[in-house]
């Protein structure tokens, strides 16, 4: 699989994958405790797979591919906390170390886009990436909340779970709306000529 091509897989599979949990996460939603649950341990998973696809497209020791692996990491701490057998307490914290983990990948990952050439593409990513930090840090506190105050921040986890879901949404935008018809990703845009130059994504 080219790296384009998987960067894009991964990009879809975790963008599909935040839905889900967002869906599983939702108190409205129409689906019993145990499919929710379901929903969410899916979701993790499709979004763990996705951000190790985009890792191993990036250099070794770059700030992509460890931001990706960071929030892989996260991921399945997060999955972790939803299947052990541990106790409820424990759980939430596998599940609270787990966002904040993703938090930071993404925050990473921002960090490599901001020091990068400037394009559409990269922007769009920024905001995507932004969106889905702000989302798991909301569902890291809400975690925390829960533990410390012993009450119901459901509604916080859920639109965090959303807001994430939106960001990767856009992040997987920023990747297929700007391919060029050669098949390559659009890296920047010089004055003279807006969205001539592109490059490999390695």
């Amino acid at each position: 699989m080219e790296d384009l091509q998987q960067e894009i897989f991964g990009s879809v599979l975790a963008a599909i994958g935040t839905i889900l949990s967002a869906v599983g996460e939702t108190p409205s939603a129409p689906f019993s405790t145990d499919t929710k649950n379901s929903l969410d341990i899916t979701g993790n998973t499709l979004q763990a797979t996705g951000n190790a696809l985009q890792a191993e497209v990036h250099e070794e020791g770059s700030l992509e591919r460890l931001g990706n692996e960071i929030q892989a990491y996260g991921n399945v701490l997060v999955i972790s906390g939803l299947i052990s057998p541990f106790e409820e307490n424990i759980n939430n914290r596998l599940e609270i170390s787990g966002n904040w983990l993703q938090a930071l990948g993404g925050t990473v990952s921002i960090g490599d886009e901001i020091d990068s050439t400037d394009s559409p593409s990269k922007s769009l990513s920024i905001v995507g990436n932004f969106l889905q930090v702000v989302g798991n840090s909301m569902q890291a506190l809400a975690g925390t909340y829960e533990l410390k105050n012993k009450g119901d921040y459901t509604f916080l986890s859920a639109l965090g779970s959303w807001i994430q879901a939106v960001g990767a949404v856009i992040s997987t935008l920023s990747i297929v709306l700007f391919i060029d018809p050669q098949g390559r990703l659009l890296q920047e845009s010089p004055p003279s000529a807006p969205f001539t130059s592109s490059l490999h994504l390695k």
